[in-house]
This record gives structure tokens, sequence and C-alpha cells, in this order.
């Protein structure tokens, strides 16, 4: 009986500690969508020189960048020759966003400030 209590205590210990949470599991989908936005981008300058402007009156609503589901919220912002891609989202509703970005000089999606 003991034996039986400790195996379960014991799995669901391991259960709590490899189980990712709700905000993890938003910030996996949000570096994601942000790396293919930077191979969306990368591409674009191969093929015509330019960073793509992805703004309310382009190419936006065919990418439905305020479309996609969770919690972040999407951005693209081209100046001259660079772009960052952004996306932030408010978890505990305070006010305070977390923003996690690309850009040309940073592929892998980095935390830019915490909430």
């Amino acid at each position: 009986m003991v034996g039986l209590l400790l195996l379960v205590i014991c799995t669901l210990l391991i259960y709590h500690f490899t189980s990712r949470s709700i905000e993890d599991q938003e910030r996996a989908r949000a570096r994601t969508i942000l790396q293919t936005l930077y191979q969306l981008e990368q591409a674009h300058l191969e093929e015509y020189g330019t960073y793509l402007a992805i703004g309310r009156e382009s190419i936006w609503q065919i990418l439905k960048l305020e479309d996609i589901p969770g919690r972040f919220k999407y951005s693209v912002v081209v100046e001259e020759n660079s772009f960052v891609a952004l996306a932030e989202a408010d978890f505990d509703g305070d006010g305070e966003v977390e923003i996690w970005q690309v850009d040309p000089t940073h592929p892998d999606p980095t935390l830019r400030k915490g909430d």
C-alpha cells in the first residue's frame, strides 16, 4: 500500500515537473511564429532585395497576423535595410507586456522584455 502511494506521488511529481505551463506553450508558439517571420523576411530579401513591409494596408491581411490564436500579438516593422518582428503578450493583466523579437542579426527569438 505504501509502495503504491509512493508510486502515485512520484508519478504526479514527474508529470508536474515535465509538463509545460500554458504560458510556456504560448512562448513556444510565439518563438516558432517569429522564426517563420524571420525566414519570410530573409526569403523576400533574397528575391527582391528588400524586406517585406508588413502593414495593415499591405500583406497583413494575407498573413492574418492578427488572427493567430493565442495571447501574443505580432507585428513587423521595416525601416530602410532592417526589420524587427515582435511578439507581445500581457500574461498577468498588469499592463506590462512580454516582448520577444527577431531581426536580421538575431534569427533566434530573444526575450526583449519580460512581463
